[in-house]
């Protein structure tokens, strides 16, 4: 199948980024106004936090004035201040919530909006994809991997936006004492953001590899345990056999996953703890210039809060990117799905014309057939005659 082998290549950039657009407007189709409500919650999200580091550097000065002059205005305002934390601090959670709502009835909306499209085309195909297992492949990861991916790539470029803003505006903090301190928190953490890359592209090539035996697990599975196969199962004995080669497949698979994960979590490991090492660095080279030219405690609050968000921070972005490009992967998939085109389109007036009334029979004769990549004919000089008013079963 040419269109199987087309939809299964690799994705060039500009394709993929087609497919981010293609993804968001998936989302907004299914669910508009909590797309807009979902945007909004994001960039506020984005800007409280900066508030936060600044009362909080406004508090720890105003109640160390206060301690040294404990006067009415001073307390006023060491106390308006706090309040004004509280509330900042409130309005987050707050946020996050309404987030953690509009986030879940987003993926209701998405989830049948995608299993609807998903439908409407396994529908459409004509029957010889069905004889294809490369089509069976690309259902399934459609179907099982590929049909959240849409929501949960354009929430990762939401959380990639709402980190910008707050980096880039912890960055503007920092800036003024010193250039090299923007510079050194991205540093810790980009190996973090080159192992995600490297692992998110080798799980995705191992899925592509492994999508046959994993479909195989979920026939044996299916086997061992429906009404359809029960009675040829107990029939043949088969049960024994199956449950052997669904233990077989499943170690395989499962082996290979956990190999996956012991790599991924050492080399993450390496990669943050070279990013605490920086923040630590980093921060101590503050705390000093900050005791040698006289700051203030505030200052060194500053400096905690800023740096310490702000490494959280960069490694939220890169694991956003590192989650955006896993979900391009898996969106492929289903993007690639919904391209199929049937080969035998159906006439535009198929429906209204006159069904054709058979008066004799219809007859089959020297027939060969040979699936595509066989080696052997399934059939060979085949011949048949089906009666007219008769029903025939081919067995």
């Amino acid at each position: 199948m040419p269109c199987l082998k087309t939809a299964l290549s690799p994705a060039s950039l500009s394709a993929r980024l087609h497919n981010v657009w293609q993804a968001i407007q998936i989302v907004w189709h299914a669910a508009p106004r909590l797309f807009v409500a979902w945007a909004l919650l994001i960039l506020l999200q984005g800007i409280l936090p900066v508030a936060t580091v600044y009362l909080m550097r406004w508090t720890v000065d105003a109640l160390a004035i206060t301690v040294n002059s404990a006067t009415a205005a001073n307390l006023r305002t060491a106390g308006g201040i706090t309040l004004g934390l509280a509330l900042v601090l409130l309005a987050v959670e707050l946020l996050r919530s309404l987030q953690t709502w509009v986030t879940t009835a987003q993926s209701e909306h998405v989830t049948d909006a995608v299993k609807a499209q998903i439908h409407a085309q396994a529908t459409r195909l004509d029957l010889s994809f069905y004889e294809d297992p490369n089509y069976y492949d690309m259902l399934h990861r459609a179907r099982n991997e590929a049909n959240h991916m849409p929501l949960s790539l354009v929430q990762n470029l939401g959380a990639l936006i709402q980190n910008s803003i707050t980096l880039l505006a912890m960055m503007g903090v920092l800036l003024p004492y010193g250039a090299w301190v923007p510079f050194a928190l991205l540093l810790g953490t980009a190996p973090a953001l080159l192992i995600t890359f490297r692992f998110n592209r080798r799980q995705n090539a191992w899925r592509l590899k492994r999508t046959p035996l994993v479909r195989r697990t979920y026939y044996y599975d299916h086997l061992l345990t429906s009404l359809d196969a029960v009675a040829e199962q107990r029939l043949f004995a088969l049960g024994q056999t199956f449950i052997q080669r669904y233990v077989t497949a499943r170690a395989t698979l499962r082996t290979e996953r956990l190999s996956f994960a012991q790599q991924e979590a050492l080399t993450q490991l390496f990669a943050k703890t070279l990013g605490l090492l920086t923040v630590a660095v980093t921060l101590g080279i503050l705390a000093w210039q900050t005791i040698t030219t006289g700051g203030t405690l505030g200052e060194l609050a500053l400096f905690y809060q800023a740096i310490n968000q702000g490494q959280r921070l960069a490694g939220t972005l890169f694991g956003s990117l590192g989650q955006i490009y896993r979900n391009l992967l898996f969106i492929d998939n289903l993007l690639a799905f919904l391209a199929l085109s049937p080969r035998l389109p159906e006439q535009p007036n198929a429906t209204q014309s006159r069904p054709l009334t058979l008066r004799e029979a219809i007859r089959i004769e020297n027939v060969s057939f040979q699936y595509p990549g066989a080696q052997t004919f399934a059939l060979t000089d085949f011949s048949l005659t089906i009666p007219a008013g008769k029903l025939t079963a081919i067995v």
